[in-house]
């Protein structure tokens, strides 16, 4: 093999060695983000069951884990009163689950929620302390693997309803007075994403919308 042949076959080795140091976990995370959903499980727990993205999560209990689900404590003050000064109607008949099932089963073109991965970086947090110590510079970013195009749905920001006069911590506000999406107890992908401020640029937007997960059908929100 002659120098010429022996220098291109090594830039070749060298970029299919580069791509795969990109590209090799969240193709390996979205392999077992399909079969599981194939199997029924939309909580994404296989995503932080790699040790480079749960380390890096640090505070997050796997238990608390999920992208498929946003809550309301029925037995919970805060949710009576909610009942009273709202009237949330569903505006979609479809259940979260059914929703994101039906990418993996190719019926929308549009769901991209199975491409979202997280991906871990080293870089300088906009967070410069936690408590008396210097942030971690071992950070994740959430970013998809398939082309995104704007009308486009990533997925369902997982939380707990909150009604409450004062912004919870890690709480995003909705579009109603007094309620609140908080993601303290129950983070999952998106919610790892930094929040726009209100007026700012942002190539992600992030829509509310009712879904009937059954129960009383009709009014069940």
């Amino acid at each position: 093999m002659n120098s010429k042949l022996t220098s291109f076959v090594t830039k070749k080795i060298n970029t299919l060695l580069a791509w795969n140091q990109v590209f090799d976990l969240p193709l390996q995370q979205l392999r077992l983000r399909t079969i599981a959903q194939e199997g029924g499980d939309f909580s994404g727990k296989c995503d932080i069951e790699d040790g480079r993205i749960f380390d890096r999560l640090r505070t997050v209990r796997p238990g608390a884990w999920c992208d498929d689900l946003t809550i309301s404590d029925e037995s919970d003050t805060e949710n009576e009163n909610l009942s009273i000064i709202h009237n949330l109607m569903a505006t979609s008949g479809r259940s979260n689950q059914y929703i994101l099932y039906h990418r993996v089963k190719g019926k929308s073109d549009c769901n991209k929620s199975v491409f979202v991965s997280l991906v871990p970086y080293d870089g300088e947090s906009r967070k410069r302390t936690i408590g008396n110590k210097p942030a971690s510079t071992k950070l994740l970013s959430v970013c998809s693997v398939a082309a995104v195009v704007p009308g486009d749905f990533l997925g369902i920001f997982p939380g707990k309803h909150r009604d409450a006069d004062r912004r919870p911590s890690n709480a995003i506000r909705s579009p109603f007075p007094g309620l609140w999406l908080d993601y303290s107890e129950t983070p999952g992908k998106l919610s790892q994403m930094r929040v726009a401020r209100s007026g700012e640029m942002t190539n992600v937007c992030l829509a509310w919308e009712g879904a009937n997960e059954i129960k009383g059908e009709k009014s069940f929100c």
